[in-house]
């Protein structure tokens, strides 16, 4: 009996919940402004729900576009929900300042509103969206923080800070002194990223990151559940954890490089060239070591160690890895 009453309840609910959301009404509106900012500038855009893409010219200004997106029971509704989001600018010297307004509901939804059908009508169960695209001189840095919705920056030069909690991060062709790079749920992807005595930080709790053609001189990343790829990879200090995921490094080996890597559960790769000036310091707690160099490794309880050098060793790789392999491979 009470199984058959709570998904009588189920069936009502959902029922009420798509009806209401199948007649919304939406509604669209673009705006754009453009600002004055010279070569070096700073931007900070606080998004909420929707992407932020961010692309550069040659001119000393700032051309922003947003557009708001917001869905009501009927066109007057959601133009009037339209109206209350506010884009507050603040536009002082070389700096510009970007974050949403949204209006503050104080009437609460409880629970014996699910019994009444015309306060479901009336309840918007989507969020507001706001996109914002802006095209800025190519020397700039950016502070972008967005709730649920990627974030996009191409071909720029200066410092990069991006906080995502569900979204995707893209960051190609910077030329950089400092990137952090933040995301919650989501992916990062970085493409293109030089400079020999600049650093770059990541933190993921669940997401893949990849990064292809990057040149830094230190990096750090701390990943909970994801996959991490490392492609024509070069760096002078080098700090990656994982919990739950593999790690793939093809390294440009440089003199003097320090490669410091530690999985829980997950596999390491390694991808060297033919002759590498390096040393090892390798250890699996269960799993074995897989070369092709002449490296010697040692059984340890149920895993393996390899404490070998090529060469002159100038260069360190350091990993560990608790439940996984270990491969070292010529690229």
């Amino acid at each position: 009996m009470k199984k058959s009453f709570l998904l009588c309840i189920i069936t009502i609910l959902s029922l009420l919940f798509l009806s209401s959301i199948s007649f919304s009404v939406e509604v669209k509106k673009t705006y754009e402004k453009t600002f004055r900012i010279n070569p070096g500038g700073h931007i900070t855009v606080n998004g909420d729900e929707g992407f932020i893409k961010v692309d550069s010219w040659d001119k000393p200004e700032v051309h922003l576009k947003w557009t708001k997106q917001v869905w009501g029971k009927n066109k007057k509704q959601a133009e009037e929900l339209l109206d209350q989001i506010e884009i507050r600018i603040n536009h002082t010297g070389n700096r510009l300042y970007v974050k949403i307004i949204e209006p503050r509901h104080n009437r609460n939804f409880s629970f014996w509103d699910i019994f009444d059908p015309d306060t479901w009508s009336n309840h918007n169960f989507r969020s507001p969206v706001v996109d914002f695209e802006l095209t800025v001189p190519r020397e700039i840095n950016l502070s972008f923080s967005n709730d649920e919705g990627d974030v996009t920056v191409n071909s720029i030069i200066g410092d990069v800070d991006i906080e995502v909690d569900e979204g995707d991060i893209e960051i190609s062709d910077v030329i950089f002194n400092d990137i952090q790079l933040f995301a919650d749920e989501g992916d990062i992807t970085g493409i293109n990223l030089k400079n020999e005595s600049g650093t770059i930080t990541m933190e993921v709790d669940e997401g893949e990151i990849t990064l292809d053609d990057v040149v830094t001189r230190r990096l750090r990343l701390n990943c909970d559940e994801g996959d991490a790829t490392f492609n024509n990879f070069s760096c002078g200090s080098c700090n990656i954890s994982t919990d739950e995921g593999d790690i793939e490094l093809d390294i440009l080996l440089q003199k003097n490089c320090r490669y410091q890597i530690n999985t829980d559960e997950g596999n390491v790769y390694f991808y060297l060239p033919d002759n590498p000036d390096v040393r090892f310091d390798l250890e699996t707690e269960e799993g074995s070591i897989r070369t092709d160099f002449d490296l010697k490794i040692k059984k340890r309880d149920d895993g393996q160690r390899c404490h070998d050098s090529l060469r002159n060793g100038s260069s360190l790789i350091k990993a560990n890895t608790d439940e996984g392999y270990i491969t070292v491979r010529k690229r």
